[in-house]
């Protein structure tokens, strides 16, 4: 007889189970329903529910506020296609490095973005272009940064653009040589010469230094220690030192 009743237990268990599952498959039809009815042609019907009536960003970048208000102020939470608004931000904005959109239901769209850091500016005949660490274009410009290191390749290859990655082998190798200097301590570093990798030089407080290529670290180092021992660790009596060899060529001012 018990065991009777647990089979019957088991039973009615399992039609309980088959409810939640059908249960479930109706919902997603209703669902699936419901979004296929206000898509029509290819665009989402406008409807009221769940209208997006406030857009916040994170941190707060006026400049992209307004873009982004056009784009989803007046639609429908339910239906906006977020990874669509994401990359038309990353599209239309080089400096926009990435971004994270959150619904907060009934009315809010959270937009976290994380914009890319100047880390050098190319002068490429007259134009500037403003770089991050991976050699993205963040801005196009007619001037020179006052807190960037400036990096003159002479003429351009080709045609640069904005959020374009720059390939150049010269704008690459300054690139590097920068990031070694912050380990050093010569003084602002104005501009580098890398119109000729061969030639590759830093103006540092008005003293030209010469690396070349390459060793960039090893070179830096016997810098330090040739000013340490010979110039009070200061460049302002020399007008050029040339690294690129055995023998260090030095001409004082």
């Amino acid at each position: 007889m018990k065991k009777r009743e647990r089979e019957v237990s088991r039973g009615f268990f399992s039609k309980k189970v088959w409810m939640y599952i059908l249960a479930i498959i109706a919902f997603v039809i209703v669902i699936l329903g419901i979004r296929s009815f206000f898509y029509r042609e290819g665009r989402i019907k406008e409807v009221k529910l769940f209208q997006v009536k406030e857009v916040k960003v994170k941190p707060q970048e006026t400049r992209f506020l307004k873009d982004i208000e056009r784009l989803v102020r007046g639609k429908s939470l339910l239906f906006l296609n977020l990874e669509m608004i994401r990359q038309h931000l990353l599209h239309f904005y080089p400096e926009i490095k990435e971004v994270k959109i959150v619904k907060k239901f009934p009315h809010l769209l959270l937009f976290e973005i994380e914009t890319r850091v100047p880390f050098f500016q190319v002068k490429c005949g007259d134009t500037f272009y403003t770089v991050d660490n991976q050699f993205r274009i963040i801005t196009k410009e007619g001037v020179a940064s006052k807190s960037l290191i400036i990096v003159d390749i002479g003429s351009c290859p080709s045609k640069l653009a904005e959020g374009e990655v720059i390939q150049d082998q010269k704008v690459r190798k300054a690139g590097q040589l920068i990031k070694i200097l912050k380990n050093f301590n010569l003084g602002k570093v104005d501009i580098i010469v890398a119109k000729d990798l061969g030639s590759l030089s830093l103006i540092c407080n008005d003293t030209r230094i010469v690396l070349g290529s390459s060793d960039f670290q090893k070179k830096l180092k016997l810098l330090t220690l040739l000013l340490k021992d010979r110039f009070n660790n200061t460049l302002s009596s020399l007008r050029y030192i040339d690294l690129r060899y055995d023998k260090v060529f030095i001409k004082k001012r």
